[in-house]
């Protein structure tokens, strides 16, 4: 039972077709309401004039055939012929005249009696045995006899009721059918709106690579269709330029992390070096001096000997200073290449 009711609930195309169907039962409930109200009076005088208009007739035919049996009777001599509840009533049987009434009262029945009982084409409702029966008059023979058409009311209300079957049965037909055509309609206008839900459900679970078609309709919605294709479409565009951004972005910032590197492990190779050439040249440095100092308190009473040789660790000290300047500026202005620096 939920799961219907979930499925009318997502289904646009079903609310409004079940919307639509429902106004058009009240509204056909109520003109049938109103047309068997209507149709039971118009039933009642159909049948009515029916019944007196078929007791005419039979009436009509009667006095026809007595007189045309009387003036047979007058050729051939014979004087004239008595008529009797029996003959008469042999006529409307030979006659058949009431079948054709009683395809619609099936009960109606003709009588004849003897005198004249009441106004021609009148009619009397009378109750017998818990029920009401209608009696026509008509007087044939010239008043000597009368015909008796009566038949039950459960006639007149048997036909109502099949009528109200038969126009019961053609409007839920026409309910059922209606609907049908209400639904295929409604779902063939909306079929832009599911195939846009489905298309949206699809990409929300990440298939965004799904394309909108387009709409052959031109209305509202399917000019909303179309509308949402281009803007799929161009989405795509910038979701890939998007893409090639970042991966172009991407590359870039694997560049810059190496030249960072590269730079830092350079920066850390020329503290080094800086340290170690100040170290050696602190020796050398320390030793020109040493021998500076030497020669400047002791050059008068020192051998010549010892002199030269103070003057040789001079000179030597200081071409490895000039040495180690020399490749600080070499390596300072050339950095070493990543391998090296590694």
């Amino acid at each position: 039972m939920i799961k219907p009711l979930q499925t009318i609930r997502q289904s646009l195309a079903i609310q409004l077709t079940l919307w639509v169907a429902g106004f058009v039962l009240i509204i056909t409930g109520i003109v049938i309401v109103l047309l068997g109200l209507y149709s039971q009076e118009v039933i009642k005088d159909e049948a009515l004039d029916t019944a007196r208009q078929t007791l005419e007739t039979t009436a009509l035919r009667v006095d026809n055939q007595l007189r045309l049996a009387d003036m047979a009777a007058r050729l051939e001599h014979k004087g004239v012929d008595e008529v009797d509840k029996l003959s008469i009533e042999q006529i409307i049987r030979e006659g058949d005249y009431i079948r054709p009434l009683n395809a619609i009262l099936p009960n109606a029945k003709v009588r004849v009696v003897s005198g004249f009982t009441s106004i021609d084409g009148d009619y009397r409702v009378e109750h017998f045995n818990d029920k009401d029966y209608y009696f026509f008059y008509h007087s044939v023979n010239n008043g000597f006899y009368t015909l008796i058409l009566s038949f039950p009311e459960d006639d007149i209300s048997n036909r109502y009721t099949h009528i109200r079957r038969e126009l019961a049965i053609w409007s839920v037909i026409g309910i059922v059918m209606l609907i049908l055509i209400l639904y295929w309609w409604i779902a063939r206008y909306l079929k832009p709106l599911d195939t846009l839900a489905d298309t949206a459900y699809h990409i929300a679970q990440g298939h965004s690579d799904e394309t909108i078609p387009a709409s052959k309709q031109s209305d509202e919605i399917g000019q909303l269709q179309n509308s949402l294709a281009k803007m799929q479409t161009a989405l795509t565009i910038h979701m890939k330029e998007m893409k090639q951004n970042q991966s172009m972005l991407n590359r870039q910032i694997v560049a810059l992390e190496t030249a960072y590197s590269d730079a830092q492990a350079y920066d850390n190779l020329k503290t080094k070096l800086l340290r170690d050439m100040t170290d050696r040249m602190g020796n050398s440095v320390e030793a020109i001096c040493r021998n500076a100092d030497i020669i400047c308190n002791e050059a008068q009473t020192m051998p010549m000997s010892q002199l030269m040789k103070l003057r040789t660790e001079t000179i030597e000290a200081t071409d490895n200073v000039t040495k180690l300047l020399e490749q600080l500026l070499k390596d300072t202005t050339n950095p070493p290449s990543k391998s090296a620096a590694s």
